[in-house]
């Protein structure tokens, strides 16, 4: 059978019978990420912020941010950093108290366990033992003290950024603790996160339910590297409460950004970052972009900076080790893929795009489903041909090809509204709609469910 080649010319006259309509788009708004980098040391182990992320630094007092914060993102990255620390297998059940011996006690990585209630007392040395992405996690099933003056000390390259302190219940510091690392309140029974009058805090305090509050003449900084947990994006912050109010007191000092997706947010000090007010959430506005840091899975959220996409979530493919492949059903709002990115799909899945498409780089289709199904008018944009295998059109007020060319290799289909092809005579080679065949399989136009 000789292959078939079907042009826009047909799918013109085809459209025409369904009632098409044409109208015409100028222009296509490309997104594009913004890469900064601190430089400004305050003290050791502190930075000024942005770190790197999509911020804009003004001065070394002022911070300006390029997008908006999604708090509901927040708290589930809370929930995903928190069970990803309870799932690391326990390699110490230790005893409620930690530091008290003469000279103080020495940890290597790990990760203690203790069941009940615990505190740091005297000196505590957490040793890396050379090795700067050494972990240790230290949880506890009820409340996390410190007592007075109580130092944690890091050798051997441990970092702050990998050290990880989680407890069920409430979690303080006694005044003059020198701490280090992330504070979790995060089981069930999660409450307040509190740093005890002059305390020199080098890490972050989260919790789920409860308050955070600092005392008088506390510094709390994040550090200045990246964890081996993504953080994603809590990256940034050095105090998060997901269920209660976030305050300090009179003379402290704060590196980080800090908010509460519910209560009062009281910071009247000194205060080097951005501040999320309660209920205050534009998630539709932030995107959430692949970086491929875990694998080529789509699936696996630790590949993507703001969790899973959704109906009302952006989505940015950049150029990575690991070119993502969708083998499950998703939604996403506006599609980019950047020049030099590729984008699989396989497994018969489903890619439901409700804002417009933009596609500079490679879309390998599978035997699976590209479908339009937004609200308003969509734009689908390729600076070249993309092949796709099922495409489906379900929206009342049609998809628009603005530029380039689509092959479809197994169905159109049109479950509601039109696709706009705007071909042009006069430019021959593009806004092209081919349907292609090969000596197994003819593409076709399924039939016009409501046309």
């Amino acid at each position: 059978m000789k292959n078939l080649l079907f042009t826009t010319t047909i799918i013109s006259l085809i459209m025409s019978i369904a009632s098409l309509e044409a109208s015409v788009i100028n222009s296509i708004t490309k997104v594009g990420i913004v890469n900064t980098t601190a430089s400004h040391m305050l003290v050791p182990e502190m930075t000024i912020l942005p770190v790197s992320d999509t911020n804009y630094l003004s001065s070394n007092t002022e911070l300006y941010s390029s997008e908006t914060f999604c708090a509901s993102q927040a708290v589930t990255d809370l929930i995903t950093l928190y069970n990803a620390l309870m799932a690391q297998p326990s390699t110490t059940n230790h005893g409620p108290i930690f530091g008290n011996a003469i000279g103080g006690e020495t940890l290597t990585p790990g990760v203690y366990d203790v069941g009940g209630a615990a505190s740091v007392t005297g000196t505590l040395i957490l040793d890396g033992q050379g090795n700067s992405n050494s972990v240790f996690i230290i949880r506890s099933d009820g409340a996390l003290t410190t007592t007075v003056n109580t130092t944690v000390v890091l050798t051997g390259n441990a970092k702050p950024e990998n050290i990880f302190w989680t407890s069920s219940a409430a979690m303080s510091t006694a005044a003059g603790t020198i701490m280090k690392g992330t504070m979790i309140g995060g089981g069930g029974g999660a409450g307040a996160v509190s740093l005890g009058a002059g305390t020199n805090h080098v890490g972050r305090m989260f919790t789920k339910l409860g308050a955070i509050s600092i005392g008088a003449g506390t510094i709390l900084g994040i550090p200045t590297g990246t964890s081996v947990f993504n953080l994603r994006s809590l990256s940034t912050f050095a105090m998060w409460s997901s269920g209660g109010a976030v305050s300090d007191a009179a003379v402290t000092s704060i590196t980080g950004d800090v908010g509460t997706a519910l209560g009062a947010l009281t910071i009247g000090s000194t205060h080097i970052g951005n501040k999320y007010s309660p209920k205050v959430d534009y998630c539709a506005l932030n995107p959430t972009v692949w970086i491929g840091e875990v694998s080529t899975d789509a699936e696996n959220i630790d590949n993507w900076t703001k969790g899973f996409p959704d109906r009302d979530i952006d989505v940015v493919i950049n150029i990575t080790p690991n070119d993502p492949l969708f083998s499950e059903n998703i939604e996403m709002k506006n599609l980019s893929i950047v020049t030099g990115a590729s984008v699989s799909q396989t497994n018969e899945s489903q890619i439901d795009v409700h804002g417009d498409f933009q596609n500079n780089g490679t879309y390998n289709p599978g035997n699976s489903t590209l479908a339009f199904k937004g609200d308003e008018i969509q734009n689908f944009s390729t600076d070249n041909t993309i092949s796709v295998y099922n495409l489906t059109i379900d929206n009342d007020n049609s998809l628009n090809l603005v530029s380039g060319n689509v092959d479809v290799f197994n169905s159109l289909k049109l479950t509601t509204g039109d696709l706009i092809t705007n071909y042009d005579p006069a430019i021959s080679d593009n806004n092209l709609v081919t349907f292609k065949s090969n000596a197994i399989n003819t593409a076709i136009i399924s039939e016009i469910e409501n046309g």
